[in-house]
């Protein structure tokens, strides 16, 4: 199936069908985008948390 073809067939779905598929699709990459930044961020302020700890301790 060529680029056109797939175009000429998706074309022919009715519009809501088209904006829902293309939301979910758009709304998984964020999600997945989303959720890896999420962890990072969770590694790194939990390894920041455990160094402040550290010092914390060694302060006091």
């Amino acid at each position: 199936m060529t680029s056109t073809e797939l175009l000429e067939w998706v074309m022919g779905w009715p519009w809501p069908v088209i904006v829902v598929f293309v939301l979910l699709i758009a709304g998984g990459i964020g999600r997945l985008v989303y959720w890896d930044k999420e962890d990072r961020s969770a590694q790194q302020s939990s390894s920041g948390q455990s160094l402040n700890k550290e010092c914390i301790c060694r302060c006091e």
